[in-house]
């Protein structure tokens, strides 16, 4: 995707956890990190205004 460097399947996957689930940004940093998506929480944080 354009302006990013995340793929769609992670896009997509932040967008479930923030919106459907309710995820924090803490919680949200912590479930990329345990699905093998190295990313400080700045980033992660990117990525929600991303989607």
């Amino acid at each position: 995707m354009k302006h990013t460097s995340y793929g769609f399947d992670v896009l997509a996957l932040v967008s479930e956890l923030r919106f459907k689930h309710h995820y924090t940004l803490s919680e949200l940093h912590e479930e990329l990190d345990r699905r093998g998506v190295v990313t400080s929480e700045r980033n992660a944080s990117g990525c929600m205004s991303d989607t």
